[in-house]
């Protein structure tokens, strides 16, 4: 079948079915953290990365970095690339030593740089090593659960090498970093879901194309591998949403075994044709002829059917217009009171024009209403053409006539009139002889026109003006009735749908956030766990270098696990507090502060307490607000230099009890303080003096257990001066 589908495209214009599909891939920024983490931890003259593309195959050199500095590393990637965009590798076995490394899922340890250097396929990466000293070099493959992901290769000084003890550090730092990898690309195809699912919500179909027939060329399983540009335009989708699709899933639910059987029933057979619905990509319905041709046995050596559609739309309106012509109505009176007794929009409109038609004798007639572009647009239609859907240009016409001027139309020649828009005609095979319109008019604005067409005896008059005014006087406020009603209903079932995706994407939230709890607390524990030992000597003294090394890494790792920690603080978030207890806020701000003593003690920070000493009883889940307390009193310890003050202060407020945590450390600039709760974000003007800065998550978990509590929570600050935080809780009433 693909073979058919080329040469149909070889022979008109460019094949539309290549479509290309683009891959998340990990965020350099994260990947050259990781490396500058590994270069420095191991004294390595050269760590690289490269990652394994989604999209083509390829190892991609993603991130450089050197013991030796930013711009050595810069030196390398740039020697490699000489020139290029990229240093990129094939993935086949014995192309070059790192797709074997990752073909085998096993390390190469001690390789010697000259050997190294002369291994095939490598010949960019060489050029960029040859500067550097070197001694020997490692490959490890980048793995997570059994997912490959990449390699990286790790170099040594001249005359080192990587012993047994090394080896085991740079299998955990590897095996970390293939976490990290997988970690960014789940964040980064949560991101694409989320997007793909507004973009969706947004989608409007537009009114479609009647002309021509839908044609789909299908698989041997029934799947969709060619589509014409019709067929889109009917079902709404593009065509990269319909190749690969089961064509069973375009039909009606309902329809869909008889489909089945159609399609299954014996592919031996001759063309066979049936009626079915097909769906459109906006949830309606559209009437189609399936006609559906099997290929021969053994053509091309494959298998499949062409199915073609004919719209029958239109066919349909036909019948059901001649069926709501044969129909006859009641008086006048009976028809407002049909009318009043709904609000569907349709039904109204044609029981009015149907009503309109029947009382003088007109052989149609259409009821047309304004779009939100001024357009008048034919929203029903009684008689022997069929224009409903079809627009009339803003101004055009003797039905835009009477719009503009609010006043009716009697024409007896149509076709001499000046007015008269001959399009309709044209488009329908209709001959329009003479014309009544009246305006549709609520509070005094205009908003469609009821138009009738050729009275079957005589022309039309006087008695046949003021009998359908009547008529659209009385109906123009049902019809708005109901035009509002059907807004309000579209909306109602727009907001229901955009409220399932939420539940979705909300739903593939928490399951990240679980995935990422589970996969990398136990890791950041045992790398945290060996680092402390290699810190505290038990693996034999460390050299001033290597503990510097050792205790970045451990930083690195304590910002992983707060991350970690942070993100399934915020899923909490999302969930109710525990049941309402009461409790005494001050004795809660006590124990707050008296965990924080030793802490700012040792680091030349004095703590202040103003807090009451009798009870102030707050009604919440105590744990939670313990945590705001801490998070408070962490973020003002690590912005407060040796030497200043960091105050924790509770106060009776009325109807509310308030807490404020002030410190005269770094500050905030004035025009971020209205970021300060945002998640993930941080202060680059405001650098901690103690410890290290966090990973943003601290004052957006505190903000949003005090707002789930029914508080709020504020900050004001002066650069150079400090900052205090406040909260507020309801007080329990007294008694």
């Amino acid at each position: 079948m693909s073979d058919l589908i080329r040469v149909h495209r070889d022979a008109g214009e460019a094949n539309p079915i290549q479509v290309a599909v683009q891959r998340p891939t990990p965020g350099r920024d994260v990947l050259r953290e990781l490396a500058q983490g590994m270069a420095v931890a191991l004294d390595s003259p050269c760590v690289w990365l490269f990652v394994l593309s989604e999209l083509d195959g390829y190892l991609r050199g993603a991130a450089v970095a050197s013991a030796l500095g930013e711009d050595q590393a810069r030196r390398v990637e740039a020697a490699a690339r000489n020139g290029l965009s990229e240093v990129r590798l094939a993935v086949a076995e014995g192309e070059n030593p790192l797709a074997d490394v990752l073909m085998r899922r096993q390390p190469r340890f001690n390789w010697p740089q000259e050997q190294f250097s002369r291994a095939p396929g490598i010949a960019a990466i060489a050029r960029g090593l040859a500067a550097l000293p070197i001694g020997v070099v490692s490959l490890l493959p980048l793995v997570s659960s059994a997912k490959p992901l990449g390699v990286v290769l790790i170099a040594t000084s001249p005359g080192a090498a990587h012993d047994p003890r090394i080896q085991g550090l740079i299998s955990l730092l590897a095996d970390q970093a293939a976490l990290a990898i997988e970690y960014q690309r789940l964040l980064t195809q949560l991101r694409t879901r989320e997007a793909e699912a507004r973009a969706a919500q947004a989608f409007r179909q537009m009114l479609l194309d009647t002309m021509g027939d839908g044609l789909a060329v299908l698989d041997a399983a029934g799947r969709i591998e060619f589509v014409n540009r019709r067929l889109c335009r009917m079902t709404g989708y593009s065509e990269a949403d319909l190749i690969g699709r089961d064509f069973l899933t375009l039909t009606h639910p309902d329809d869909q075994g008889e489909v089945q059987r159609q399609l299954t029933y014996d592919r031996r057979l001759q063309t066979g044709s049936f009626e079915k619905r097909l769906m459109r990509k906006d949830g309606s319905t559209l009437p189609v002829l399936v006609v559906r041709v099997p290929w021969p046995p053994g053509f091309n050596g494959q298998s499949g059917s062409v199915i073609v559609l004919s719209d029958l739309s239109e066919q349909k309106q036909r019948e059901a217009e001649l069926e709501r012509r044969n129909r006859e109505l009641a008086a006048l009176n009976k028809a407002m009171r049909a009318v009043t007794s709904t609000l569907d929009q349709h039904t109204i409109i044609q029981t009015i024009l149907q009503e309109a038609v029947e009382a003088v004798g007109a052989e149609g007639g259409s009821i047309l209403l304004l779009d939100e572009n001024g357009d008048l647009v034919f929203e029903a239609s009684v008689g022997p053409a069929a224009t409903v859907g079809l627009r009339v240009p803003r101004g055009s016409g003797i039905a835009g006539w009477v719009v503009e001027h609010g006043w009716p139309a009697l024409v007896g020649a149509a076709g001499q009139d000046r007015r008269f828009y001959a399009g309709i005609d044209a488009l329908t095979g209709l001959s329009t002889r003479s014309v009544l319109a009246v305006p549709l008019i609520v509070k005094g604005q205009v908003f469609g026109v009821v138009e009738l067409i050729n009275k079957i005896n005589g022309p039309f008059n006087d008695d046949d003006l003021r009998l359908i005014e009547a008529l659209t006087q009385a109906s123009a406020v049902a019809i708005e009735n109901a035009r509002l009603y059907a807004t309000l209903n579209e909306r109602a079932r727009q907001l229901e749908s955009a409220y399932a995706e939420l539940r979705e994407v909300d739903r593939l939230r928490h399951e990240l956030v679980g995935n990422v709890s589970h996969e990398l607390r136990a890791p950041l524990t045992f790398i945290s766990s060996y680092i402390n030992l290699m810190l505290d000597g038990q693996w034999g003294e460390l050299n001033a270098e290597q503990r510097q090394g050792l205790e970045l890494v451990a930083q690195k790792a304590q910002m992983l696990t707060q991350l970690v920690a942070g993100i399934v603080n915020l899923q909490k978030m999302d969930t109710p507090p525990a049941p309402d207890a009461q409790f005494d806020l001050c004795d809660l701000a006590r124990l707050a502060a008296r965990s924080w003593e030793v802490p700012l003690h040792s680091a030349g920070v004095t703590l202040e307490r103003e807090i009451p000493v009798g009870p102030l009883v707050v009604l919440g889940d105590r744990d939670r607000i313990y945590q705001v307390l801490d998070n408070l009193l962490s973020n003002a310890a690590k912005f407060t230099p040796s030497g200043g003050h960091v105050i924790v202060r509770v106060k009776d407020a009325g109807e509310m009890a308030q807490v404020e945590v002030s410190d005269t450390g770094v500050g905030i600039p004035a025009d971020k303080l209205g970021k300060v709760f945002e998640r993930f974000y941080q202060v680059k003007e405001s650098t901690p003096v103690q410890g290290s800065g966090g990973v943003g998550l601290g004052l957006a978990i505190a903000k949003g257990i005090v707002e789930a509590h029914g508080g709020q929570i504020s900050v004001t600050s002066e650069p150079g001066q400090g900052s205090t935080f406040t909260f507020t809780l309801r007080k329990v009433a007294a008694g």
